[in-house]
């Protein structure tokens, strides 16, 4: 049970007494299941604040110590049962509570206990009665209204919700617990429900469920957890898919039938049920209230037998009335039961209720005290037999134990009024006493009496039983009469595996009873079949244990003894342990582990260690080494057997009970518990044995001649290689088989010798291919055998099976496929399937795939196992056989060297002795004994010749079992290329299969032209690189590439620039990352059967989704002084567009994939062997791949070859998971290849760390030393911040301390910015701060300087040319064809075209980023700036200006908004500038401009002079743009005055004499029109005398002109700005040069005239040619202006957008983006924008030094202080 829900239960009791108080002397109970669950509880009641320790000694006893609960004034006591306290001292601390005298005064006490305790629930108020805390109707209303108030999806709430009302309606019928809401509880913390938890609540998952309301949902619902009870029910009895095809069609019962049915859709199952008229109800359970024990069997275990119901219910406490319910399946149109087709019968008593509901029947019944009760009744739906159940009940006033013996064996009969017994020849044994009362019966009906403390043996006379051969008779128990009557039948059993019996005996901790005369095994009350696979095992374990054998022979199917001597003390503990089995009449195989059976077990162990201790080396073992070795072992004429009387599988039995205890365990994780690979290997003058794998009987050993073993774990694994090897080639060359043709699969089978799995692979590749393409189309497959003629094969034994019987029990294979008849597939597959015998010395025929067994394993040496690597792990419980390399051979076989034996661990000292013994047996044990020795097979490589043929004449070769590595592959001279290999990873050391192939050309040339296309080097040396990587990580993908489906594929071989980058950019130096694929853990996962759908590495769990997946996770390993930490980091990897929901799911998809990790490897799943069991694959993982890059050479300077101390401690389980680089660079990383990513950065999002790379990484990483790219990213400069790195935050476990932020004042005094580098969590951009923050160290001040005497970034050339070589154009030379730029020469400035004037650096990157002001690609120099206030807009146009400035650009600001006024400008920029920085205060000096003078207009490159015509209708259109109020004819008004006004006046026309006009015309609309515009009239800013001159400013060194309107009214400023706008157009038609910008910057440029005619519009259209760079910040876009201004703006080249208006995001983001997807993902990214942050749209120069498409960019504005 999880710690929160203690939590919560503490919770709630401390709420509840706080909410109700607490009384002197109150006393409250508690009873928990186990004592491990008040340890728990306890713990967190403690942390309950203010709890205070409570000491109290007994005046005739120790100080006992506890704690109390204050509430008020009143100390709540906790008390609870332990090891150190006993039920009667809680009743004397409940007595000192109820006296309240002394240190009980003003107490109260609550007594938490483990077990029923009446002496203490008596005088206590029970916490879980009706009005208490934990009563469940408390719990239902708490929990309601969290689930209520929940973000759980609705659904989900409709679930819990559901589940909690089936609590509360189970409560009626049976005592529920609070246990009973962990489930709820624990969803409602995690916010919901996960796929794989549906089955928590009884449900499938139904993702409709929400479209249904009311009743109706509420009968899916029912329906929906009625179907699933069913279904696991089946699982649980293990029924089949036979019982499911009751209810489901047979494809929907084939998948309810398969390990992943809970993950089944509701839709899916509903839509599998037979429709027809399969109406059905079925019984499926028996409930019993207020906790009595019962007893339930069927009548027999067939389908018939099942309905009808035996059914004991013991009710010793005499309770008036017993409670029962009975639950039905209701199937079909059934939707309800009724009371109509009840069938209560006669012989009921009066005083019986039974009461019919919708899916249950509650029978309620008054029982006698002193006799038995019976009842028997039936329903029989619509008067159908199949529809329905009879039940047949006693209640009986005894205790259950009174009967234990015949809980398999009895019936009852209501009618009779009797227990039937059935009856086997024997005693019978009634109650379990010390006393014994012996009867004989000798007639019928006689009655025995017995008291409670005697065990009573009767004897039944054959002469006692009447014709029917039947004995009724009576015990009378004290005051009870129990009738009896015996029957001699028998009844039938279940059959169980032998797997299935070892699983059951250690989870109930139960030893199974075996009847020999009727081959029967009993467990509490089920019964088995004795099955024939382990019957000879079991025979010799009881005649073993009847004769007292210690060793044996099995020769002509006789078992006989071997006499052997032992030593004294070694003679009486195997005595003692045998005697053990004596006294309980059993066998180990069928006993679980005992206090004392451990302890005699460890005192045989201990003693047979002594002995072999006691060899001296030098000193041969002799015979006593000998007899010592025979101990508990039995030989046969090729199979030695290792019994379970031996101290190795003694020690395996003890070892297994003690970690495991009783948790249930998956098959997956059972089926790699054995002992096979703590003896490898064994010898005798003949041969060299091994063990054989079997799962008959696990406390067995078997080992044969290892020529008739083909490979490790034969039965487990190697079919499978066979077929996968089989689909994957014809998958990966599909071209080699043209459709319809014949030309058959072939396979080469060289040196198996026992080939069964080969042929059982074949064969299911066979059947797979007949499912998907039909019988017709299936390719014929061609075997050939490479072994000795006179040799027995399989496929022989196959030539000779005509029955589909035979088949099937031969190959253990099902000949089952959907519409095809069996006859018809054997029929088939005999057709397509030829085998051929050839010499083994023979020329091998071509064959697609040759499945090849190097000669090896028939070689034996001894050698030191401190020598030998170790396939130990889990304390010996896993382990497997190890392969290494010396100078010459390839060595297998047990060894120590990587885990050493430590004494104290009796299970892997005891292998380490007998591989010891073993060892020295040479010779009839006349060899000199060598200590610390074990058996080895060796094999050379010597074989090289038949290597060479092999590999000719085949396309692949798949190495079986080799004992060779991959280094053998890498350095062997042919062109190899591995392409995969299969690893249990039983053994960090050795695989189990390896393919190869030498058919090398095409992976190169399919790599080549792959680099060659994406611009990337692809010299030799560059594939040979390429592919030695895959040959590392994971060969298959080559065989995509180089497949039919390779061209998507070849993108993904980024995969390797993925796994370059991951470990370059996470380096650390004390941190070694080995980084997997995630598809190779599910590969491996499945070669383990642990990618299970309940497990945790399935495809689903870590997110893969089709045949293969581009993730990665990196573990990396940390030595802390000796201490290890594994840290574990899921990297997605994404390649193109990468944005909104692409990186929302991955982002997902890493943190699910690391919590899924740390949960099952830590915490509660840790503490448990499952989690430990997983800790150990990732451990076995990390070993091998950690050696699969160090032989292949993956980067040499990295510790790869990990030492033996490290491996030791990672197959101890003596590391830590850490979590710990979490607050470093998060759970995980996503690693994103951006199609158009201009750079490069790094930045935690939601703690999950986006690493951002350019398109080309992800191709020129393929080819790029690791070496190289580490020292680029950790040590040059690029885009990624250093600081931000794990190398540099990360210090031994401690964070580097960071200045803090310190605030500086900008020209808006309510806008403090922040200063750091790239990103700050929840914090103002870092600008706009006060000086402190400029202070810098010294090297990087001097770094600044450098950087901004040279603003070109130091990869990129300048090239500055002499200023005769520039060419000089006519400043009036404005032919628009000509687009090329040509160089000013201005003093002391770089070239035009080199100009760059820098914004900031791309958010979380080191990249800078540029306006390319000068650049010949360019569209034009017109910048947009846009955003909200307060974002730093105008703080940004100060950094520009300044940038400007330092280049020696000059600019103008008409400063219209007071935002440049000198108190408003930030105090660097003015102190920088110095007398650069001029203002011109219009309303105190007049501005030297005259609005009516006539300007030039460019006519398609010809310039003409205004006409009076064109001087009116522009002051016209400029009083209009401002006064929007002026109608047509008032507008009329102002043009005629003007008009007027210039034939008489000329270039001496001003706004005075405007008035004068005005009033002379003397007209309404004159007079109306002169009112409006009077302000600027009268405030005449204008002076016609000095005109100024644009030339100095525009040509000036860096200056920067602020035109100031201050002091004017918001329209008379907008009037003066478009009349100086109007002047500077005017100027710049005349002498303006595209080549020589004359940039003028405006801000909150949406008050200005955008219309067709207005100077802006002009500007942006036309200014290019004339040197324009004209710079518009606005507040609004969309809102403000029309269609065809905004598009004018937009056409600015260059556009930054701040934090934009709500309103505007849309629009926004729809300039910056085509695609729906991307568009939203810029609109929250805009609204995210924090202060002094900006979006860049525009092209960024390119390494070639040409221009980007526009690109968009997230930007930090680099502040003032850097700048200068």
């Amino acid at each position: 049970m999880s710690s929160q829900f203690y939590n919560y239960i503490s919770e709630l009791l401390n709420d509840y007494f706080s909410r109700n108080g607490v009384k002197p002397g109150d006393r409250f109970y508690l009873q928990l299941d186990k004592e491990s669950e008040v340890s728990q509880l306890i713990q967190t009641l403690r942390q309950i604040e203010g709890t205070q320790p409570f000491p109290w000694r007994h005046k005739l006893g120790e100080e006992f110590r506890t704690f109390y609960i204050p509430f008020q004034s009143v100390k709540l006591v906790v008390a609870n049962t332990s090891e150190d306290v006993t039920p009667d001292f809680l009743v004397t601390l409940r007595n000192q509570a109820g006296e309240q005298k002394d240190d009980w005064k003003n107490t109260a006490l609550i007594s938490i206990v483990s077990e029923q305790l009446d002496s203490i629930q008596g005088g206590s108020s029970d916490l879980q009665k009706e009005g208490m805390p934990l009563h469940p109707s408390s719990l239902f209303n708490n929990l309601k209204s969290r689930i209520e108030k929940s973000d759980l999806q609705k659904v989900e709430k409709i679930i819990l919700l559901d589940n909690l009302d089936n609590l509360l309606r189970e409560q009626q019928y049976q005592q529920i617990t609070f246990f009973e809401f962990e489930d709820i509880f624990t969803t409602l913390q995690k916010g919901s429900i996960d796929d794989t938890e549906y089955y928590k609540f009884g449900l499938f998952k139904d993702p409709d469920l929400e479209s249904f309301k009311g009743k109706e949902q509420k009968e899916r619902l029912n329906k929906n957890r009625e179907l699933f009870e069913f279904v696991r029910k089946v699982h649980d009895f293990g029924l089949g898919q036979e019982e499911l095809e009751k209810r489901f069609v047979q494809d929907g019962a084939r998948e309810l039938a398969g390990e992943n049915w809970k993950e089944q859709s509701y839709t899916k199952v509903q839509r599998a049920i037979i429709k027809a008229d399969h109406d059905k109800v079925e019984f499926f359970s028996t409930t019993v209230v207020d906790k009595l024990l019962y007893w339930d069997k069927p009548n027999k275990e067939t389908a018939a037998g099942k309905r009808k119901r035996h059914i004991v219910v013991f009710n010793p406490d005499g309770n008036e009335q017993v409670q029962l319910q009975f639950g039905f399946n209701l199937m079909g149109n059934i939707k309800s039961l009724s009371k109509e087709y009840l069938k209560p019968f006669k012989s009921n008593p009066k005083d019986i209720g039974i009461d019919v509901k919708t899916k249950n029947i509650s029978v309620s019944m008054n029982a006698k005290k002193t006799e038995p009760t019976f009842i028997k009744f039936a329903y029989r739906h619509e008067n159908k037999a199949t529809m329905g159940a009879e039940f047949l009940i006693a209640v009986l006033p005894i205790e259950p134990i009174f009967l234990d013996k015949y809980k398999s064996v009895y019936f009852v009969d209501p009618d009779k009024s009797v227990i039937e017994i059935q009856y086997d020849d024997n005693n019978l044994i009634f109650n379990n006493r010390v006393d014994q009362k012996k009867v004989e019966i000798k007639e019928q009906n006689e009655t025995v009496s017995v008291s409670q403390d005697e065990q009573l043996i009767v004897t039944p006379l054959p002469e006692a039983f009447n014709d029917d051969d039947e004995l009724a008779f009576k015990i009378k128990l004290d005051d009870v009469t129990i009738p009896l009557l015996l029957k001699n039948e028998l009844q039938e059993s279940m059959p169980i595996t032998g797997q299935r019996l070892w699983k059951l005996i250690r989870e109930t901790g139960k030893d199974v009873l075996w009847i020999k005369e009727n081959k029967r095994l009993v467990l509490e009350n089920r019964e088995f079949y004795f099955h024939s696979e382990y019957r000879e095992f079991f025979e010799w374990e009881s005649e073993w244990i009847d004769i007292g054998l210690k060793s044996a022979r099995f020769e002509s199917g006789i078992l006989q003894s071997e006499d052997i001597k032992l030593n004294d003390d070694l003679r009486e503990a195997y005595s003692r342990f045998l005697t053990y089995f004596s006294i309980r009449n059993s066998i180990p195989s069928l006993c679980s582990v005992t206090v004392e059976m451990r302890e005699r077990a460890l005192e045989y162990i201990h003693q047979y260690q002594k002995e072999i201790k006691n060899f001296k080396n030098g000193t041969p073992a002799g015979s006593k080494g000998i007899d010592l070795f025979k101990l508990g072992t039995i030989q046969s004429n090729d199979t030695f057997y290792i019994t379970p009387f031996h101290p190795l599988m003694v020690a395996y039995k003890l070892k297994l009970y003690e970690l495991l205890d009783s948790e249930e365990l998956d098959n997956s994780i059972l089926n790699r518990l054995n002992a096979d690979s703590l003896i490898p290997f064994l010898y005798d003058e003949r041969a060299l044995y091994k063990p054989e794998h079997q799962k008959a009987a696990m406390e067995w050993l078997t080992f044969k001649p290892v020529n008739t073993i083909s490979v490790s774990d034969a039965n487990q694994y190697l079919a499978k290689v066979v077929s996968d090897k089989i689909s994957q080639f014809k998958e990966h060359f599909s071209y080699l088989f043209i459709e319809k043709s014949k030309a058959p699969l072939q396979l080469n089978v060289i040196n198996i010798s026992n080939d069964i799995e080969v042929l059982r692979g074949i064969l299911q590749w066979m059947l797979k291919e007949i499912e998907k393409t039909g019988k017709e189309n299936v390719k014929p497959v061609e075997v050939t055998l490479y072994k000795e003629e006179n040799t027995e094969s399989s496929f022989d034994l196959f030539a000779r099976t005509d029955t589909v019987d035979e088949f099937e029990n031969l190959f253990d294979i099902k000949l089952k496929v959907k519409d095809i008849d069996s006859e018809d597939l054997l029929r088939t597959i005999r057709e397509k399937l030829f085998f051929y015998k050839q010499d083994p010395n023979a020329s091998y025929r071509y064959a697609h795939i040759s499945f090849y067994k190097m000669h090896a394993q028939e070689h034996h040496a001894v050698q030191p196992m401190d020598d030998m690597t170790s396939g130990i792990a889990i304390e010996g419980l896993y382990s497997s056989v190890p392969s290494m390399k010396d100078e010459e051979t390839y060595k297998s076989g047990f060894g120590t060297k990587t885990y050493r034996i430590d004494e104290k661990n009796y299970l892997t000292s005891t292998a380490f002795y007998v591989n010891e013994l073993a060892a020295n047996l040479r010779n009839e044990g006349n060899d000199s004994y060598r200590k610390g020795e074990a058996i080895l097979s060796r094999t050379t490589t010597a074989d090289e010749k038949t290597l060479e043929k092999v590999f000719k004449s085949s396309y692949w070769v798949t190495f079986v079992d080799p004992t060779v590595d991959l280094e053998f592959f890498n350095k062997y001279d042919g062109n190899l290329v591995v392409i995969h290999y299969s690893d249990q990873y039983s053994s960090s050391s050795r695989y189990d299969a390896i393919t190869v192939t030498d058919k090398s050309q095409q992976y190169y040339a399919v790599i080549k032209e792959f680099l060659h296309q994406k611009e990337v080097e692809g010299t030799d040396e560059h594939v040979l690189n390429t592919i030695k990587a895959f040959n590392t990580f994971n060969g298959e993908w080559l065989l995509r590439i180089i497949g039919s489906k390779g061209h998507f594929d070849r993108e993904k071989l980024s995969i390797l620039s993925a796994i370059k980058y991951s470990v370059s950019y996470f380096d650390h130096p004390d941190i070694t990352w080995v980084p997997i694929s995630l598809e190779e853990i599910l590969r491996v996962a499945g070669a383990v059967s642990l990618s299970r759908s309940d497990g945790i590495f399935t495809a689903k769990n870590l997110g893969v989704k089709g045949s293969h997946s581009d993730d990665l996770l990196l573990i990396g390993l940390e030595n802390k002084d000796g201490h290890i930490a594994v840290h574990f980091y899921p990297v997605e990897v994404k390649i193109g567009f990468n944005r909104g929901e692409v990186l929302d799911k991955a982002r997902n998809q890493v943190q699910k994939t690391k919590k899924l990790l740390i949960d099952t490897l830590t915490g509660e799943m840790g503490d448990t062997f499952t989690g430990r069991f997983y800790r150990n694959f990732f451990a076995q993982l990390l070993i091998s791949n950690a050696q699969k890059l160090e032989q292949s050479g993956f980067w040499s300077d990295k510790p790869y070859n990990l030492t033996g101390e490290i491996i030791e401690k990672l197959l101890k389980d003596d590391f830590n998971v850490s979590n710990e680089l979490t607050q470093y660079i998060g759970d995980g990383a996503i690693l994103s290849f951006q199609k158009d990513a201009t750079h490069r950065s790094a930045a935690l999002d939601e703690n999950v760390l986006i690493l951002n790379l350019t398109e080309h990484d992800g191709y020129d990483g393929l080819v790029k030393p690791i070496k190289q790219m580490w020292q680029w990213i950790q040590h040059q400069d690029n885009d990624f911040i250093k600081e931000d790195m794990l190398s540099y935050k990360y210090k031994g476990g401690s964070i580097p301390e960071e200045p803090e932020p310190k605030a500086l004042i900008t020209g808006d005094e309510l806008e403090p910015y922040v200063v750091g580098k790239g990103e700050q969590e929840n914090e103002d951009h870092p600008l706009l701060q006060n000086d402190e923050m400029n202070e810098e160290p010294q090297d990087a001040q001097a770094a600044k300087e450098e950087k901004d005497k040279n603003p070109i970034p130091a990869n990129e050339e300048v090239k500055i040319e002499n200023d005769e070589e520039i060419e000089k154009e006519d400043p009036h030379d404005t032919e628009e064809a000509n687009d090329e730029f040509v160089e000013i020469s201005v003093p002391d400035k770089p070239p035009l075209e080199e100009l760059r004037i820098r914004i900031g650096r791309a958010e979380n990157s080191a990249r800078e980023i540029y306006w390319e002001y000068g650049n010949k690609g360019l569209a034009n120099r017109h910048l947009l700036i846009s955003g909200k206030s307060g974002q730093g807009k105008t703080y940004f146009m100060q950094c520009l200006l300044l940038e400007k400035s330092k280049l020696g650009l000059p600019s103008i600001v008409i400063d219209y908004t007071e935002g440049f006024l000198p108190n408003q400008l930030e105090p660097e920029f003015v102190e920088f500038l110095g007398e650069k920085l001029k203002q011109k205060i219009v309303y105190s000096e007049k501005l030297p401009i005259n609005p009516f003078q006539k300007n030039v207009r460019d006519i398609g490159g010809i310039q003409l002079p205004e006409s009076n015509t064109d001087v009116a209708e522009r002051i016209k259109s400029v009083f209009a743009s401002v006064y929007k109020s002026l109608g047509i004819q008032q507008q009329n008004s102002i043009y005629e005055a003007v008009l007027n006004g210039l034939d008489q006046h000329d270039d001496q026309m001003t706004l005075l004499k405007l008035k004068e006009l005005l009033d002379e015309d003397g007209s309404t609309y004159a007079k109306t029109a002169l009112s409006q515009i009077r302000p600027l009239i009268d405030r005449n800013p204008f002076s016609t005398e000095n005109a100024i001159n644009w030339k100095d400013i525009v040509e000036s060194n860096g200056e920067v002109h602020i035109i100031q309107l201050t002091g004017f009214p918001r329209d008379v400023q907008l009037m003066i700005t478009e009349f100086i706008l109007w002047d500077l157009w005017n100027y710049s038609v005349r002498y303006g040069n595209k080549n020589k910008p004359m940039p003028v910057i405006m801000d909150e440029a949406q008050n200005l005239d955008h219309t067709e005619k207005s100077p802006s519009a002009r500007i942006l259209t036309e200014g290019r040619k004339f040197g324009w760079s004209a710079w518009y910040a606005t507040q609004f876009l969309k809102s403000q202006l029309g269609a065809d201004e905004l598009a004018r703006l937009q056409n600015s080249s260059e556009k930054v957008y701040f934090s934009p208006p709500e309103q505007e995001l849309s629009n926004i983001a729809a300039s910056l983006t085509k695609d729906n997807q991307e568009k939203k993902y810029w609109e929250n990214k805009l609204a995210t924008l924090k202060k002094g942050q900006c979006i860049v749209h525009a092209p960024i120069r390119k390494e070639n030094g040409e221009l980007s498409n526009p690109s968009v960019t997230v930007v930090d504005i680099i502040p003032l202080s850097e700048r200068i």
